[in-house]
Order: C-alpha cells, then structure tokens, then sequence
C-alpha cells in the first residue's frame, strides 16, 4: 500500500480519489489532498480527505504523488516542488495526468532520477467507461506501476503504451467525451427544433450511444456494424449519405488533429 498524495482536486483529480476509496486502496483520511481552489478544497475536505498547507507538504508526505492540475499551472506547481525534490532523498513516483505533460518535462524540474508515470484519463472514469492510457519512465517499480493501472483498469479500460504515443492518442481517448458531447448536443439542438423536449432528445441520443458503444465493446468491428444497419435505400443509409456528402468525417479528423497539434504545443 502507498502513501498517497494528490495536487489537484477538480473534475478529474476528484474521480481519482474517488476511485481509489471505492476499490478500498486507501482510506479518505490517509490521503493528502492539496487543492488551490476553495470550492474544490472544501468539497475534498467535505468526502474526509486529509487537507494539506502546500505543495511541498503534499511532495514530501507521499510515495505515489499523483498532479491533477491544468497544463497551465504545471511549469509554476514544478517550481515550487523543485526545492523539495533537490533537498529530498527518498522522491515520491509521479504520476501525471497532466495533458501535454511529458516524463522529460517533469523530470527537468524534479530531476533525471524521478520515476514518472503519465496517464492520459477519461472523466468516464466516474461511471466506469474511462479510457485511460498509461505510458512510465524505466526506473518506475513494478508494484507502483501495478497499483496505478489497477485503478484505471477497475474504472474502465486502461492500456499501457510508449510514451511516444501519449500526445498522439490524445483525440481517441483524452478528448473523446467532448467530442461526443458537442455531437449529442448538436443533435438534441436539432431534435429541439422540432419540438421536442431538449433534455429527452438528449437522453435518447446518449441511449444510442451507449447502446452502439456497448456492441463496440464486444469486439464488433465498428465498420461491420454500420453496414448491418444501413439498409440500402433506408434511414439510417440516407443520413450517412448525407454525412458523406458533406465530408463529416474529414471535419471529426481535422478537429481531432488541432486537438493533438494542441498537445504538442502545451508540451512545448
């Protein structure tokens, strides 16, 4: 069992924490939680997590010290750590769910020695769909490396892959449910001008969805399933004609790679 410390207590960092105390890995009160902004402080203090003073309590208190903060505020949380981690002997293991944040870029501030592992979640995670791709650094323990794939593992999918990868994969996993969200909501809108209900439209479409990805999930091949339900001359065929026609496709693609493009920038 690690010590574990968390920098970062928001959307995501919270279903970590959360996950961690519902597969009985740690208890709340054994967990350091350092979080900037008072609202999530207090709804962190509120589920009996033990509150830190600052970033170095957190630092110096952990074994497995996992930073859950937004890529814009990691070059200055890395500063105020740096002293630590220069003065400290014994490091805690990394774990970053940092987007755009590489193992390279962690360990410029922390130093060459530091293990780190990034992880690329989902906030699907919170209802056991997450999507979460796990890349680590050579001198990362087999045991810490273990405990950090069981907790996405348990909450969803998790994949272990070359960091190489991470920053690539980012528009297939990490901003996967923004994509669905802004298709189902686009469709709910259209469903609206119709008349009908919003929040209805909006539960049926997330219905088909989760239907749809469920068969995915199954291992059907997800071009197979389209031409199963395509009935030449049917529906379903006429709007994917229409999607053609109108290049959606290219369109998904093309936002999919200025996610991505976006990755690299941040990880510049």
């Amino acid at each position: 069992m690690f010590k574990i410390g968390v920098i970062g207590a928001g959307h995501m960092g919270m279903a970590i924490l959360d996950s961690i105390v519902s597969q009985n890995q740690a208890k709340p009160a054994d967990i350091l939680v350092y979080e900037l902004d008072e609202r999530c402080r207090r709804q962190a203090k509120s589920r009996g997590f033990a509150a830190a003073g600052n970033e170095n309590e957190v630092y110096s208190n952990a074994q497995l010290l996992m930073l859950a903060v937004p890529p814009q505020a990691c070059e200055n949380l890395l500063e105020k750590l740096a002293p630590s981690a220069q003065r400290q002997q014994h490091k805690p293991i990394i774990v970053s769910i940092i987007a755009g944040t590489g193992s390279d870029y962690i360990r410029r501030y922390l130093g060459p020695d530091t293990a780190v592992i990034v992880v690329m979640p989902t906030l699907g995670m919170k209802v056991g769909h997450g999507a979460a791709t796990i890349a680590h650094t050579d001198n990362v323990p087999a045991d810490a490396l273990s405990y950090v794939l069981e907790i996405f593992s348990t909450t969803g999918e998790a994949v272990i892959m070359d960091e190489s990868l991470i920053k690539e994969i980012v528009g297939v996993n990490g901003c996967m449910p923004g994509y669905a969200l802004y298709i189902l909501d686009a469709f709910a809108r259209a469903a609206e001008t119709k008349g009908i209900d919003y929040r209805t439209a909006a539960r049926m479409i997330a219905r088909g969805f989760a239907g749809t990805a469920a068969l995915v999930l199954e291992e059907a091949d997800p071009r197979e399933l389209l031409s199963q339900i395509c009935t030449p001359g049917g529906l379903t065929a006429q709007g994917i004609a229409s999607f053609d026609e109108n290049e959606l496709a290219k369109t998904l693609v093309a936002g999919m790679q200025s996610s991505v493009q976006r990755g690299h920038e941040l990880a510049r």
